[in-house]
């Protein structure tokens, strides 16, 4: 994504082209598929802020959670789904494009709508019951103009809900270009929207940047690169310190069994029994200590971890969805299923399965 805004010492001038962004971006990053996102303007095509104007009569607390589950059945279904993504700032002038690159083809129904004269709308918190849209618009900015002075414009708009078929949840209405122009407003490009085939690398990303830069365009390329955990060093330290503990514990307990059977082992190797029987004891009762430490452990540190999710989910007296309890499944693997193997391994290794003669009794 990158705005194409042009800021000048008397506020936004004329933005800069989409076709050269498009070509800087092809030439430097994996590029897909790309979008121009057409905003709102005044009749000067000097840009105006337009945001699509929520209804006031629904409670939809947590909806841009970080999960794409449905809603609970308590709360209103006219929220629609969590986890839609807001592109830009919600609104679209075109035929459905940018909502089809944005959405990965998510809203098949998006472009006969707009074809239809009519706003495609993804989130049904903005449809009003008498079927319409409420858009507010923003005038140009203008630095002469004091902020208690700015005025606010208000569109309504006929619109229609579109459904999600797949791909990714967007919230966005899409506005064709026939409606701005009858309410007296311009359309002109206010970003570019680019889907990749993959994920572009630091370096490409950076190269992009220095082209865009070289030729005057300063929007700030912005990459997506879905969710970043910003406590995977933490998890990793966490993990190495339990099987570090656990290890060291299943040691010492599998050290002091053996020093213990010692007089057992010397009498089963003494009727025959074979060298090996002594590591493949070790290693069981390794294998016993390991597992059963690693699954309290993981059950211990996830009761606690349940009952926070619930207390903030309920305890301010409202249903809050966005706080929703998901594992680390990848640290947890490594701690329920390698530090058992690893502990076994070392039982089977630095066990030795011959014993010398303790004592001989003579008979």
């Amino acid at each position: 994504m990158l705005d194409l805004t042009r800021w000048g010492p008397n506020g936004p001038e004329q933005p800069h082209p989409a076709a050269q962004v498009e070509a800087l971006l092809r030439a430097n990053l994996p590029v897909d598929r790309v979008a121009p996102i057409y905003t709102i303007g005044s009749a000067a095509d000097s840009s105006s802020y337009a945001y699509p104007d929520p209804r006031s009569d629904l409670s939809c607390d947590g909806t841009y959670g970080p999960s794409l589950a449905p809603w609970d059945a308590s709360v209103d279904e006219r929220c629609g789904e969590r986890g839609l993504i807001q592109v830009h700032n919600g609104v679209a002038v075109d035929d459905g494009t940018a909502l089809d690159v944005a959405s990965n083809g998510g809203y098949p129904d998006a472009r006969a709508v707009v074809a239809a004269g009519v706003v495609a709308v993804t989130n049904p918190q903005y449809l009003r019951a008498d079927g319409t849209v409420v858009v507010k618009v923003s005038p140009p900015y203008d630095p002469g103009q004091s902020a208690v002075g700015t005025s606010e414009r208000t569109l309504v708009l006929p619109a229609r809900l579109v459904r999600r078929a797949g791909g990714t949840p967007i919230d966005m209405i899409v506005v064709p270009p026939a409606l701005v122009r009858a309410r007296g407003y311009s359309v002109i490009p206010d970003a570019v929207m680019a889907s990749t085939t993959r994920v572009p690398t630091a370096a490409e990303a950076e190269r992009a940047d220095s082209a865009l830069a070289d030729a005057g365009i300063d929007g700030g390329l912005v990459v997506e690169r879905g969710y970043q955990s910003d406590y995977d060093i933490g998890l990793v330290a966490l993990a190495v310190a339990a099987a570090v503990v656990t290890l060291g514990a299943t040691g010492i307990a599998v050290g002091l069994a053996a020093a213990d059977g010692r007089a057992d082992l010397a009498t089963l190797a003494a009727v025959g029994a074979s060298p090996g029987v002594r590591r493949r004891l070790a290693a069981s009762q390794a294998a016993v200590i390991a597992g059963t430490g690693v699954v309290l452990g993981v059950v211990a540190g996830g009761v606690p971890g349940l009952a926070l999710i619930w207390m903030e989910r309920h305890g301010s007296g409202t249903f809050d969805q966005t706080w929703e309890f998901i594992p680390p499944w990848l640290s947890l693997t490594s701690i329920v299923v390698l530090v058992p193997l690893v502990a076994v391994a070392c039982g089977w290794l630095f066990t030795r399965s011959r014993l010398p003669t303790l004592r001989r009794v003579t008979l």
